[in-house]
């Protein structure tokens, strides 16, 4: 076929899709709903150890009641009118983490179904308190979630997610702490390690269990 001119139609080739956006959006909003409720929850990147300013995509994150420590300011005399070397804010030593929970969208092992259930339409999220003590409160604060994320269509309640509530130590010692204990050592070359043994890196964290 050609169209008036003489000249031959060409024909348009149909490429298949080759990008979708695969937005977590049940994982933003569990971290939105956390950090909203009414004795607020913060978000640590266990990669990093720093707060979270929003949500990320990720399997897991600590979940502290401890707010973070106020932001460095640039000293005043950076603003006066005499023109001067730029100062940048002093550095100040990284605070000690206090971790009461963590929240597992991808459960390391076996021991529980984590993520999209086919069947039921319901994301399944992991919570583990550090000290099983915590659990029941933990169980509460998901509750709330898990309502205030649900749809509800007239007299019906469509979840979206369910959560398991575990806890990683049951402590003999009645005074054991309540909380997953993260502290700054000053150590040149040193990296995230469990207990007192470091790794070759440029990290400055160490764990300690109290």
């Amino acid at each position: 076929m050609s169209d008036p001119n003489g000249s031959p139609k060409t024909k348009r080739l149909r490429y298949p899709r080759f990008a979708e956006i695969a937005r977590p959006d049940v994982r933003f909003a569990v971290q939105a709903a956390l950090t909203s409720q009414r004795q607020p929850i913060y978000l640590v990147n266990p990669e990093t150890n720093e707060y979270i300013d929003g949500a990320i995509n990720a399997p897991s994150i600590y979940l502290t009641f401890i707010p973070p420590p106020p932001k460095n300011q640039v000293p005043q005399r950076a603003f006066g009118f005499v023109p001067g070397p730029a100062l940048a804010p002093k550095k100040t030593k990284r605070e000690t983490l206090k971790i009461d929970a963590t929240l597992y969208f991808s459960y390391p092992n076996n021991d529980f179904f984590t993520g999209y259930d086919e069947k039921s339409g319901v994301t399944v999220i992991v919570i583990q308190t550090w000290h099983d003590a915590e659990v029941e409160k933990w169980k509460r604060i998901a509750q709330k979630v898990a309502n205030q994320l649900a749809i509800v269509r007239k007299t019906e309640v469509i979840p979206r997610v369910y959560f398991y509530i575990s806890s990683y130590t049951l402590p003999k010692d009645p005074e054991a702490s309540h909380q997953f204990i993260i502290k700054p050592e000053s150590c040149e070359g040193c990296s995230d390690a469990i207990s007192h043994h470091f790794l070759d890196s440029q990290d400055d964290m160490y764990f300690e269990d109290e």
